[in-house]
């Protein structure tokens, strides 16, 4: 949708008449705008919503006649595509292993595992669902927390490092459960 409101700013701007009209736009220029589309949809958009402003301008320049996709412009975007499949690929092959171990050594905490292993936030948040013996504060089970805090002498640090979570977390989980031992504010 975003694409389509950038697109339609873009030939406004360059004098151009309206992008299409599905019901005098021939089916060969609407299938050009399909593969357009295609393309836009698999490129993975690093420079977010101004890049895609940015790229809409450039087609509506240098597609005068139709809205089909620059050789240029299409080899650029697949090359970046491809890329950005390929990296995800890798970060889906982390193995268990690896991540537990990046996840201890990041002291249990998301973006600090996230930037190790090269991984956005949300994907170190679905592996956590996955492996056995990774979890959030918020996982753990009150009556767990209670024995962990009074294993470590009420030190949330401690505590925290043996349930295997990050310290902030488990103290964010102790404030909102209203426990948070005094004097570690």
């Amino acid at each position: 949708m975003l694409a389509c409101h950038y697109l339609e700013e873009a030939f406004r701007s360059a004098g151009r008449g309206p992008l299409w009209d599905a019901r005098t736009d021939d089916p060969a220029r609407l299938a050009r705008c399909t593969e357009l589309f295609d393309a836009l949809l698999g490129y993975p958009w690093p420079g977010n919503i101004r890049e895609l402003a940015n790229l809409c301008r450039e087609l509506a320049v240098a597609c005068p006649d139709d809205l089909s996709l620059p050789p240029a412009l299409a080899r650029r975007l697949a090359a970046e595509s491809a890329a950005n499949g390929a990296l995800q690929g890798a970060r889906d092959e982390v193995s268990e292993v690896d991540f537990a171990e990046a996840w201890a050594a990041s002291d249990f905490e998301v973006a600090r595992v996230a930037r190790a292993l090269h991984m956005s936030r949300s994907a170190v948040y679905r592996r956590l669902r996955e492996i056995p013996g990774c979890r959030l504060a918020g996982d753990i089970p009150v009556d767990e927390l209670q024995a962990a805090l009074d294993a470590a002498g009420g030190d949330v640090a401690a505590a925290a490092r043996a349930l295997c979570v990050s310290h902030a977390g488990l103290r964010a989980r102790l404030r909102a459960a209203g426990e948070l031992v005094a004097g570690d504010a």
